[in-house]
């Protein structure tokens, strides 16, 4: 019984070892995981996954990530992977950067939201010694992808 037991091991050891070793065969290709869904992605596509530089996650589990991964993050660190994030979804996923002092979408009407620093005056709601124009002197902005425009 033992042998079998050990023999079964064995095998899931070299099972899990040449597992990775595809893995890493995958990564030389140009092919990234996504953390979440662990769906494999072209790495040429930069619009595909979002690197916050410790996950890799795809555009589909972003909504359900980062409530989860910003929850996690100290302050500094959450504001600046939020910047990157807010930067990747408005240059790959049209994102609209909308002050806090304009009217959202419908909810319906929305594929993701999410509230996120002003990156002109860097969440001081100041800018060059006055009221920040992008945000009107808020410090935030709504990233919002409009469902219509959706990728």
């Amino acid at each position: 019984m033992d042998t079998d037991a050990e023999e079964i091991k064995k095998r899931l050891a070299q099972a899990e070892q040449e597992l990775q070793q595809m893995r890493e065969g995958l990564a030389l290709m140009g092919v990234k995981r996504c953390e979440n869904c662990k769906r494999f992605y072209r790495s040429a596509d930069a619009a595909a996954l979002f690197d916050d530089g410790t996950e890799v996650v795809c555009y589909v589990c972003i909504h359900e990530w980062w409530p989860r991964r910003g929850g996690e993050l100290e302050a500094k660190d959450r504001e600046t992977t939020e910047h990157k994030l807010m930067r990747w979804l408005v240059a790959h996923h049209n994102a609209q950067l909308i002050p806090p002092s304009h009217k959202l979408p419908d909810e319906q009407a929305q594929e993701f939201r999410l509230a996120a620093e002003c990156d002109q005056c860097e969440g001081t709601g100041t800018l060059l010694g006055g009221h920040c124009r992008y945000c009107g002197g808020a410090g935030t902005m709504w990233v919002v992808i409009p469902k219509s425009q959706a990728q």
